[in-house]
C-alpha cells in the first residue's frame, strides 16, 4: 500500500478520527493509523458502512446501519461509529480500560497505546507497532496536529503540545534557554506586527 493511498484514506476518515479522539482521548492520527490497518486503507467492505475498525455486529441499537459485510456492524454516520467505539472501549473488560488509561496518561507515546491495544482482545492478531506509528505520522501530516491530549475535554496538555511539535518542554529548560526562546518569540511577534 502506497503512502499516497494512505494519505487519501486519512483525509477521508479525518472527521471520524477526530470524533473518536474527542470521545476517548486516543490521538486522531493514531486511531486513523489503526483504522487504516483494519480496513486496508478503506478497501474492505466494512469501510463503506463507516465501520473503520472491524467492529462485529452486536445489535441494532449499536450498529445503526445493522449487520453488513458478514458478521460486521455498519453505521449510518461517522458520528455513530465514533460513539460506538467510545462505548466499546468503555466496557470494563477485555483489556479495554487499559487502552484508555494509557491514552490519557501518555497520549504522545503511540507505541505504548498500540501495545495496550494489542494486550486487549480487540484484534484477532497484534498490530505491527512500527508500521502503525509510521502510518500515524502520515495521518498527522494529513490531518494536522491533534487538539486533544488523551482527555475527553479536548484540551491539550502543555507537555503533549510540546511533544507533538517536537519541542522541548519549557518546564525542563534552564533559565538561559528560557530567556533565549522568550527573546525569539518576542522577535517573531514584533516582525508579525510590523508586517500588518
Amino acid at each position: 500500500m502506497s503512502d499516497e493511498q494512505l494519505k487519501s484514506y486519512f483525509a477521508k476518515v479525518s472527521t471520524a478520527a477526530q470524533l473518536v479522539e474527542q470521545k476517548t482521548g486516543i490521538p486522531a492520527a493514531l486511531i486513523s493509523a489503526i483504522m487504516s490497518w483494519e480496513t486496508a486503507a478503506g478497501t474492505n467492505a466494512t469501510s463503506k458502512y463507516n465501520n473503520e475498525l472491524g467492529i462485529k455486529y452486536v445489535g441494532q441499537q449499536y450498529a445503526t446501519a445493522g449487520k453488513v459485510a458478514g458478521m460486521y456492524a455498519g453505521y449510518k454516520t461517522q458520528a455513530d461509529f465514533a460513539s460506538d467505539v467510545a462505548r466499546i472501549l468503555s466496557i470494563n473488560a477485555y483489556g479495554y480500560p487499559n487502552i484508555l488509561k494509557t491514552a490519557k496518561s501518555s497520549p504522545s507515546q503511540w507505541g505504548d497505546i498500540i501495545r495496550a491495544w494489542n494486550a486487549s482482545s480487540w484484534a484477532e492478531a497484534d498490530y505491527n507497532v512500527t508500521e502503525i506509528v509510521r502510518r500515524a505520522d502520515i495521518a498527522r501530516s494529513v490531518q494536522g496536529v491533534s487538539v486533544a491530549s488523551g482527555s475527553t475535554s479536548g484540551a491539550m496538555s502543555v507537555s503533549s503540545l510540546f511533544s507533538s511539535l517536537g519541542v522541548e518542554n519549557p518546564a525542563s529548560m534552564d533559565k538561559d534557554e528560557l530567556i533565549k526562546y522568550a527573546g525569539i518569540g518576542a522577535l517573531v511577534v514584533g516582525v508579525l506586527a510590523l508586517t500588518k
